[in-house]
């Protein structure tokens, strides 16, 4: 650690991020008024959650259509379900969704200011916070700022347990895994990859005390959730009736508009006959490994496609502020800035080079086996940032400084091309 940087164990907050903060809310509420409707968009996911969350704020029920659902995992709904029970209004779910992306950059100073000064964590969070593609998602009805947030705190008390060994940070970034999986359960990919990377060399003792503690923590966050879908339906469901839809569209339907959910003919007339969610999930699922099991190499032969429409930073039109290319310049810079990061210090016994790779190859993990979506690797952007702010963890040499230099000049020359694509 350089000794001008603040000891893991500190957690003030200095008054300048604090007005960082009051200032990034603000710049929220212009971009979300005035490029953005003020009204929360619906169309896929955000549909269910809309209807559900006002299911549960006003019926006290989590249904969909009048019926309990198990589609998706409760925590997004149970959060915009209680502000509108709060509130009474959509707009307040985005306006705390914007007040949570002000907020998720704590840990995130927290864990960088331990590798830099004040000032340069002051000025990565403040980057981290003006990130324009992370204000369009915070407008959107969707779990992406709420899982995010969620991560944040998880990646911040694993990084303190990777410095301090200490058993409390181990149960809170346990507690903390367990509701990021209850709002995506694609987090089990990341998370099981962060906790593979945890328990590797070490003794038995040790293994079995982060399981132990990993086990016990989960059991009691997803016990609710499992004897509510026990009851209702009958069947154990620890997180959601989902997961044969997206394999069945990860493989069987794979090619179709990935916007929509698209099934074969055949199956969505045998789908249209099944009375719940439950018996749906099933079906797809069965479909899905008779599929991978008549063509094995489709796992394999798809992964490119996969992780390509994962990482690709053309995706620049999707944002207001894009200006106008294909190619999402600020995506550009980040993935430039931490690969940097990631390869200057790839050697130094860096506790947020590890969790970030570790976390980072389980993301890709998940798209493999699944598939890729530009908003599915949001998540990602704060260990981004964290890795790109490991550039500037000395005073860089003239040859480090060539290198961002020509990273930036060939960013702002393939963002100049994408305005004509």
């Amino acid at each position: 650690m350089m000794a001008e940087s603040q000891p893991v164990e500190s957690r003030a907050v200095p008054r300048a991020l604090l007005l960082i903060m009051i200032i990034a809310f603000f710049s929220r509420l212009i971009y979300w008024w005035f490029l953005v409707e003020p009204n929360p968009h619906l169309s896929g996911d955000a549909v269910f959650y809309y209807e559900s969350a006002r299911s549960i704020a006003y019926n006290l029920s989590y249904s969909y259509h009048g019926l309990p659902t198990a589609l998706k995992p409760p925590v997004y709904p149970l959060f915009a379900g209680l502000i509108l029970i709060l509130f009474g209004s959509d707009m307040a779910v985005v306006l705390l969704q914007h007040m949570l992306g002000v907020m998720a950059c704590l840990p995130i100073f927290m864990i960088i200011r331990y590798y830099l000064s004040e000032k340069k964590a002051l000025l990565v969070t403040l980057a981290y916070l003006l990130y324009p593609t992370s204000w369009h998602w915070e407008s959107l009805f969707v779990s992406e700022s709420l899982y995010l947030c969620l991560n944040n705190l998880f990646l911040f008390f694993i990084h303190r347990y990777l410095l301090l060994r200490n058993n409390n940070d181990l149960a809170l970034g346990s507690f903390w895994a367990a509701a990021s999986f209850l709002t995506r359960p694609a987090a089990i990919f990341p998370l099981a990859s962060v906790f593979f990377g945890l328990v590797r060399g070490k003794n038995i003792r040790n293994i079995l005390q982060i399981c132990t503690v990993w086990s016990i923590i989960f059991g009691v966050v997803l016990a609710p959730w499992v004897v509510r879908n026990y009851l209702v339906f009958g069947k154990f469901i620890p997180a959601s009736t989902s997961g044969g839809v997206t394999l069945y569209t990860s493989y069987v339907s794979w090619g179709y508009d990935m916007s929509i959910v698209n099934f074969l003919p055949e199956d969505r007339a045998a789908l249209s006959d099944l009375e719940n969610g439950f018996a749906k999930d099933k079906y797809l699922l069965k479909k899905t490994f008779e599929y991978i099991k008549d063509h094995p190499l489709k796992i394999i032969s798809l992964a490119p496609s996969k992780v390509k429409d994962y990482l690709h930073p053309f995706d620049g039109r999707w944002y207001p502020l894009s200006l106008g290319s294909k190619y999402n310049i600020f995506y550009g810079i980040l993935m430039s800035l931490a690969a940097l990061g990631y390869f200057w210090n790839r050697n130094k016994n860096f506790p947020i080079v590890k969790l970030a790779g570790l976390f980072i190859m389980g993301g890709i993990i998940s798209v493999v086996l699944f598939h890729g979506e530009i908003r599915y690797r949001f998540v990602l952007n704060s260990l981004f940032f964290l890795l790109a702010g490991l550039c500037f963890y000395k005073d860089l040499q003239r040859k480090q400084k060539q290198h961002i230099v020509i990273l930036l000049f060939l960013n702002f020359i393939v963002w100049s091309t994408g305005i004509l694509l």
